[in-house]
């Protein structure tokens, strides 16, 4: 068993384990049966053994814990997946404690996945945040619909609707100038859609308000998932502490429409009678067993934070809670730690010239496993299709239905996106604790 940071356990949050059926056992954080986050061999075999840390907030929504860890890649830059060899670090140091308890540099050719450093001075270049950070917490499935499926009483947010063209959702007819609902983080749920990609950062960042249903505070810094932090998630899952070089199934879940305020269901595996808590089910996690996160594959598409620098109708509409916006145009298109900006190349209509300028970026699960950015070229055949002017955000992962993208979804799946509100579009939120 490799040896990890502590979870952080923040005001809010209970570690937690499961029982045989899948039921949420509270512990105390120093039972040794919390976590272990084990070798599985050889790559290649997925021993389905590695149990990450988890924990819930007071709504019952659950948490995977990600600990600091540096990386390396066998094989990066092309579209055949290979070895991610892992690395977890003391702290929040770029050491790592050897089996006699010494501490030791890192080996050459080692990165430190940029979601656990300090970028700001450098404008965030990689998606990190603004000090060192020993772990970070990330929903264990998709955002669902409080009552959606869940015994969870949906809470008002603070959160306002934007979006000019807003469809029904789980609760009906959502308008402009209506507050949205907080989610809940919970298999078996109606996955959160029709909320355009500014609303759903706004109302990720929401978490730890006054009154909220989770009982954050505000070390707790939640946010939208942004795209190095789907990568940190998915360079884990595909190491020897994850699935060990096999891929993360599809959650094939799909209620296409029926009704047609609804589409997916979080925590559901490759057939409809697959669930988070059977074996089939758990082949859909990033560790085949309950212990993982979920939904990573299939279920809706997840919207992250992030945006192409360009200056398109749809980023003044869409992003205009992540950056300035005045009179209608974009003053500010900059990273911070809450949201990647994305250079624009020679002709920002094209995806391949947008990738190319940014091919030096690392830990995203894009530039490092993929050979363009036009195509199905990811690993696994995963589609890689980078932002341009006229699709300027990322979605991550696909989504099921009978007719399409059933093939091209996975953990190192990324496209372009308007990020408007929609059936098929969802997220995932990130607590990254003090």
């Amino acid at each position: 068993m490799a040896k990890v940071n502590r979870p952080n356990i923040v005001k809010g949050l209970t570690p937690i384990i499961y029982d045989n059926s899948g039921n949420v056992i509270d512990i105390n954080e120093l039972d040794s049966n919390w976590y272990a986050y084990t070798d599985q061999g050889s790559y290649g075999r997925d021993g389905m053994t590695s149990r990450w840390a988890n924990a819930r907030t007071e709504d019952g929504s659950q948490w995977v814990w990600i600990p600091r860890y540096a990386y390396k890649i066998t094989n990066p830059g092309t579209n055949t997946a290979s070895e991610i060899d892992i690395i977890f670090l003391s702290g929040k140091s770029n050491k790592y404690e050897d089996e006699n308890g010494n501490m030791c540099d890192l080996p050459e050719g080692y990165i430190v996945h940029p979601v656990f450093t300090n970028e700001e001075k450098e404008g965030y270049p990689n998606g990190g945040w603004d000090k060192e950070v020993t772990g970070i917490w990330v929903a264990k499935y998709q955002a669902g619909f409080a009552g959606g499926g869940n015994n969870v009483e949906a809470v008002e947010s603070n959160v306002i609707n934007t979006a000019s063209n807003i469809n029904k959702n789980f609760y009906g007819t959502v308008d402009l100038n209506t507050k949205f609902k907080y989610p809940v983080f919970l298999p078996l749920t109606y996955a959160y859609n029709n909320i355009n990609v500014g609303d759903a950062y706004a109302l990720s960042q929401d978490l730890n308000s006054e009154n909220n249903p989770y009982g954050l505070i505000n070390n707790s810094y939640p946010h939208l998932m942004k795209k190095s932090e789907w990568g940190c998630v998915a360079y884990l899952a595909h190491s020897k502490y994850g699935r060990n070089g096999i891929q993360v199934s599809n959650n094939k879940r799909s209620l296409n429409n029926n009704p047609s305020t609804i589409f997916a269901v979080t925590g559901c595996g490759a057939s409809d009678n697959t669930y988070f808590n059977d074996r089939i089910g758990q082949a859909s996690s990033t560790t085949g067993n309950i212990y993982g996160i979920f939904d990573m594959h299939g279920t809706t598409w997840e919207m992250v934070a992030g945006y192409l620098e360009c200056d398109s109708s749809l980023l003044i509409k869409n992003a205009k809670l992540m950056v300035d916006i005045d009179n209608d145009s974009i003053v500010d298109k900059k990273s911070t730690k809450y949201v990647s900006m994305y250079k624009r190349g020679e002709n920002v209509g094209d995806s391949q010239s947008n990738y190319l300028a940014n091919k030096d970026r690392k830990g995203e699960a894009m530039f490092e496993t993929s050979s363009s950015g036009n195509g199905n070229n990811s690993w696994f055949g995963d589609y890689s299709r980078f932002l341009l002017s006229s699709n300027p955000f990322f979605k991550n992962g696909g989504y099921f239905d009978t007719y399409q993208y059933d093939s091209g979804g996975g953990l190192f799946s990324y496209a372009y996106e308007s990020a408007n509100a929609g059936t098929h579009n969802g997220f995932r939120c990130v607590l990254i604790p003090d």
